[in-house]
């Protein structure tokens, strides 16, 4: 098969206008354009555009899906972005770097994929639906992209064992959390582990919160904010959730786990999921036997009543020379057997074997499917 690649890229602040447009349509004449949207797919052939140059020009959000690799892309305004936090938190994260754009800094995950990973590889386009939702949680303060990201590097085993985590845990995760995880391809347990403790800035803001942040602002501040609703400024809202949640931050106490704890609490689960299959599975051998036993008794039961009869049936089965008929006696047979050991008739049982075998001695595949019914 060919090379499988899809882009797809979103404008949420700002609609394309009409030279955005026909230069879009000029990379691509395939491509389904809209006044938010560019997604295209090949699977031959390369597409001419430069998703850097796109996401600094027009576009917030862009997602790649090749059979190799994964690579999303998030475009933010620098005055909500907490530098000195998102520095702190991505520190040595290889999968990520941050792209200046002017006014904006754009978010550049990229992920090689192992070939058993995209053996049997997704189509694109299911992506953005599910990861666009991140990026308001970006921006309204919700740090737990970063800790996934990290997450990535613990799992393949770049981030020393000392090293403590970033945030203290991310549970419960939102469903783009999740898709993220998804897209990243980072390991379900890691996850399970990582969201076994709360994310503390969880919590919903409650309209009390919200009141007590905008309390604290000076009048200025308050009037600036008003007069960006009425300009229609689409960060406000992010921006006033982002001051509630540092707050609720200050106040939380919270315990970091290392790289080597995040990795044995892991290798419990491996361990403990490894337990429950071996007794499930013991569970279900025990139960297939007592199924099988029970069979058994009845096929004997009924089997004890009509012996003579059932070597004529095999002696008619042997006749035919058909293989499955040959499996049919066989299995007569070995029926037969077990039933003698269980009443004491094994010489009768030995007997009318030995002249079956005589009889139908040049039927040798037959023969072979005698072998240890003595």
């Amino acid at each position: 098969m060919s090379e499988y690649e899809y882009y797809e890229f979103l404008a949420i602040d700002k609609s394309l206008d009409d030279s955005a447009l026909l230069a879009l349509r000029a990379l691509s004449s395939r491509a389904r354009i809209s006044r938010a949207n560019f997604s295209v797919h090949y699977n031959w052939g390369n597409f001419k555009g430069n998703p850097d140059e796109m996401m600094k020009r027009w576009f917030d959000l862009h997602v790649f899906v090749g059979m190799g690799s994964r690579r999303l892309m998030i475009r933010l305004p620098k005055r909500l972005v907490d530098h000195a936090r998102w520095q702190q938190l991505l520190n040595g994260t290889g999968i990520v770097e941050v792209l200046d754009a002017g006014e904006n800094c754009i978010l550049d995950i990229h992920k090689e994929l192992e070939p058993t990973d995209y053996y049997e590889f997704d189509e694109g386009g299911a992506w953005m639906p599910e990861l666009a939702p991140l990026r308001s949680d970006l921006l309204a303060g919700d740090f737990r992209f970063a800790y996934l990201l990290w997450l990535c590097e613990v799992e393949q085993g770049r981030v020393p064992q000392s090293v403590k985590e970033p945030l203290a845990g991310i549970g419960p995760l939102t469903s783009s959390l999740e898709s993220l995880a998804e897209f990243l391809q980072i390991d379900h347990d890691f996850i399970r582990v990582a969201a076994e403790r709360m994310y503390p800035e969880v919590q919903p803001l409650s309209g009390q919160s919200v009141r007590t942040v905008l309390e604290t602002l000076s009048e200025t501040e308050r009037m600036q904010l008003l007069q960006r609703v009425a300009e229609n400024d689409p960060q406000v809202a992010a921006e006033i959730r982002q001051r509630v949640r540092q707050d609720l931050a200050a106040d939380s106490v919270s315990e970091f786990r290392s790289v080597s704890e995040l990795r044995r609490r892991v290798e419990e689960i491996q361990t403990a999921r490894a337990t429950e299959k071996a007794n499930r599975e013991e569970r279900e051998r025990l139960k297939r036997e007592r199924l099988e036993a029970q069979q058994l008794k009845e096929r004997l039961d009924r089997l004890r009543t009509r012996v003579p009869e059932t070597w004529q049936e095999i002696d008619a089965a042997v006749q035919t020379r058909t293989s499955a008929n040959y499996d049919r006696a066989a299995a007569l047979i070995a029926d037969l057997r077990t039933l003698a050991e269980r009443d004491g008739h094994k010489a009768d049982f030995s007997r009318r074997l030995q002249s079956l075998r005589e009889r139908h001695h040049r039927k040798l595949r037959f023969i072979e499917r005698l072998s240890g019914l003595d």
